[in-house]
This record gives C-alpha cells, sequence and structure tokens, in this order.
C-alpha cells in the first residue's frame, strides 16, 4: 500500500483532522470512492480531485493544505482527512464539516458540530483572545487519574514544571463545591483556568493568552 506521506510535505505547525467509517470488506468499494470524490466536487465549490495513489484519492481545496479522501480495506471503508494551519479559519470548518455531511451522509449542521468539537477538544484550536486551550470533561465526582491526566497534559501543552501544572488546575478543580459555587475562574502561572460543574460532569478549561 503506497504511504500517504509519500506525497505529503512536512509542516511542523499544523491541525489536523481524520474520520472514518468502518464496514465489511468490499470488492465495489474503490468504484464508490471514486464517485465519493466527484461528488464532493461537485456539491463543494473549490474542491478539484488531484489524482490518486492506492487506494487514497488526493484532493486539494484554498482552505486545506492538505486534503483527501481514503477507501481503505482492512479496518475502515471511507476516511476524510484535512490538514490546515494551526490557526484555523472558519473556512477549514466550513470544508470539514461539509466534506463530512456528503461522504457520511449527515446533516450538516451535525457534521460541523462533530469535526468542529473535535479539533477544540484536543487543544488545536486558536481563538481570538487565547492561543492555546485545553479541555477536558469527566464525571462529577472527579477521580484520582483525572486530576494526574489534566496536570500532565498542561504541563506539556504549557511547558510546566508537572508539579506546577498539576497544582493549578488541581486547585481549579477541588474549589468546585457548596462554598465557591459550580463555576471557578483563577489565574495561576500566567494561565487562564475555568472549572465548570453540572449534575452529572465537570469540566476544565485551560488556556495561554495570545500576549503570553
Amino acid at each position: 500500500m503506497t504511504s500517504r506521506r509519500q506525497f505529503r510535505r512536512p509542516i511542523l505547525v499544523a491541525a489536523a483532522l481524520a474520520i472514518f467509517v468502518a464496514f465489511a470488506a468490499s470488492p465495489a468499494r474503490a468504484d464508490r470512492c471514486d464517485d465519493t470524490a466527484k461528488q464532493l466536487a461537485e456539491a463543494i465549490d473549490g474542491i478539484k480531485v488531484n489524482f490518486k495513489a492506492a487506494n487514497i484519492i488526493y484532493l486539494t481545496h484554498p482552505a486545506a493544505q492538505e486534503f483527501s479522501l481514503g477507501c481503505k480495506g482492512d479496518k475502515y471503508a471511507v476516511e476524510l482527512y484535512a490538514k490546515t494551519d494551526r490557526k484555523i479559519k472558519p473556512e477549514f470548518f466550513n470544508l470539514v464539516g461539509s466534506a463530512a455531511a456528503v461522504i457520511f451522509t449527515l446533516p450538516k449542521d451535525d457534521a460541523v458540530t462533530g469535526t468542529s468539537r473535535c479539533l477544540k477538544r484536543m487543544g488545536l484550536l486558536r481563538g481570538d483572545k487565547y492561543a492555546v486551550e485545553l479541555y477536558a470533561k469527566t464525571d462529577r465526582k472527579v477521580k484520582p487519574a483525572f486530576f494526574d491526566l489534566v496536570g500532565s497534559a498542561a504541563a506539556v501543552i504549557f511547558t510546566l514544571p508537572k508539579d506546577d501544572a498539576m497544582t493549578g488546575t488541581s486547585r481549579c478543580l477541588k474549589r468546585l463545591g457548596i462554598l465557591r459555587g459550580d463555576k471557578i475562574s483563577m489565574r495561576y502561572k500566567r494561565l487562564d483556568m475555568e472549572c465548570t460543574r453540572t449534575k452529572k460532569e465537570t469540566a476544565i478549561v485551560v488556556r495561554r493568552g495570545l500576549d503570553q
């Protein structure tokens, strides 16, 4: 099988999204993949079918640095792959959502919601007021493993000593309660932290501002 990397130049800072659906193997899959690529080109302005290598059809669109449709036989039938700069523009969200709606026969609103949520929860979305965001959610009763996960991730993303990252994120989560309420906003080590709690879930957002 031809490697995808043979046709992609390395990009140091980028946001990527891959979506796939699993099905049983089918001899007509390649033909369906070609048909789907044509449907994408007809349905979405700016999409062009570039070339095909093995089971991957390479596409182009002004909103994406890399864009492809894959039909793989071992684990899944269809894959949508899109890549752009770290600072994601609205056109990229619209492109990915529109393409996913066509490929996986979903309402466009659902497809845009799902793909955007995926990118945001990975901390890859660069917003108007912050450079990097880490988001994590768990059950209302926070377990030790969640504290460790959030602290470790924050240490890597924001290049902090793990002890400092653990202290800040744990302090935010532990302040949730009867005395302080179900929403805590605080600043620690030049990071903005916000913790929220509902009847079923607890969530934390850690952000670094654009000026930091």
